[in-house]
């Protein structure tokens, strides 16, 4: 018995370079998931979207390993944060107002770009671990 997911790959022919930059991520992630006894069966498009659309035996050997490798890398996935930048206006209107909140602003945005990067880290290790042990029991 094979079981099938349809992942979006997004736009390919988007003129926006961010958009482009969203397709490749999810290339990459499709790659991720044949660690997981993913197939790659085949690629649609459905207006200007791409899709990618795979496919798994249930009955290989391994089967619930795989598949809960995969639920663990699909929340450390699910748990990258993105940093926001400090908005220019904002810092200089606390600058203008006084410094104090200024510097408090900036710092406050330092640590946060921190452990935005901290735990980003830490979920790509975890995501690592989980492909790398997903190869093996292939």
């Amino acid at each position: 018995m094979n079981e099938t997911i349809e992942l979006v790959l997004g736009f390919t022919t988007s003129p926006n370079d961010s958009l482009r930059s969203i397709y490749e991520h999810q290339l990459q992630h499709v790659e991720c998931m044949t660690a997981f006894g993913w197939r790659k069966v085949e690629k649609v498009t459905r207006g200007n979207k791409d899709y990618q659309i795979l496919t798994r035996d249930t009955n290989m050997s391994n089967y619930e390993q795989l598949k809960s490798l995969e639920e663990k890398y699909n929340a450390a996935r699910q748990n990258v944060d993105v940093y926001q930048k400090a908005n220019p206006f904002i810092t200089f209107l606390l600058f203008i107002l006084l410094i104090f909140p200024g510097v408090l602003y900036l710092v406050k945005k330092a640590k946060e770009k921190k452990a935005v990067i901290a735990n980003n880290e830490k979920q790509e290790e975890i995501m690592k671990q989980c492909i790398s042990v997903g190869r093996k029991l292939l």
